[in-house]
C-alpha cells in the first residue's frame, strides 16, 4: 500500500475529514490468481471462512466477522515490515484476505498460498466471545464480543445492513 492509496480510505475519511490520493491499485491477473486459489482451498477444505479487507483493512474485516459469527479473535498483527507504513491496517486492498482454518491445515494452506505466489501470515486464532488485538505486541482492543456487538447494533451501517431492498 502506497501513501496515496491510503488516502482513498475510509479511516483516511474517518480520522482526517480528507480524502487524497487513488484507489488502491487493482491487478486483474493478480485478483485471477487469488480467486484460483481461493476456490482451491476451499475445494479441499481446508478454510473455514474467508473475507476480503477492501472495506475497512484488516482490523475492521477481523472486527466484522467477529460481530457477525460470534466467534472470538486473539491476534497480534505487526507493523508493515515491508514498506514502514503507518497505519496500513486500514489499508483497503481488494486483493488481499484474511482466511480461518483448522490448525491442522494451517502448514498445506502456508504451502499452497506460497505456491500460487502469495505471503501468507499468521495474525491469530479464534477464541470464544472476546475480541482481543495487538499491534506489534501492544495490546489495542480487548473486548467481550457482546460488548462490540452491542456498540456496533447502533451504527449506521449495522442498520443499512440489516434493511432488506426490495424493487
Amino acid at each position: 500500500m502506497r501513501y496515496r492509496e491510503l488516502g482513498s480510505t475510509e479511516y483516511a475519511r474517518q480520522v482526517t475529514g480528507h480524502l487524497w490520493g487513488t484507489p488502491p491499485e487493482l491487478r486483474i491477473e493478480w485478483e485471477a490468481d487469488l480467486h484460483k486459489l481461493l476456490a482451491l482451498l476451499a475445494q479441499r477444505c481446508l478454510v473455514t471462512s474467508a473475507s476480503d479487507i477492501s472495506d475497512g483493512g484488516i482490523f475492521t474485516t477481523l472486527a466484522k466477522a467477529t460481530l457477525q459469527n460470534g466467534v472470538g479473535f486473539d491476534g497480534d498483527v505487526y507493523e508493515d515490515c515491508d514498506v514502514g507504513q503507518p497505519h496500513w491496517h486500514f489499508a483497503e486492498d481488494a486483493s488481499s484476505v484474511i482466511l480461518s482454518c483448522p490448525k491442522s491445515n494451517q502448514v498445506e494452506v502456508k504451502e499452497l498460498a506460497n505456491a500460487h505466489g502469495f505471503q501468507c501470515i499468521e495474525v491469530g486464532h479464534t477464541v470464544s466471545n472476546r475480541f482481543s488485538l495487538a499491534v506489534g505486541g501492544i495490546r489495542e482492543v480487548d473486548e467481550d464480543v457482546s460488548q462490540l456487538r452491542s456498540m456496533y447494533s447502533g451504527t449506521l451501517e449495522s442498520q443499512l445492513a440489516a434493511e432488506v431492498v426490495t424493487a
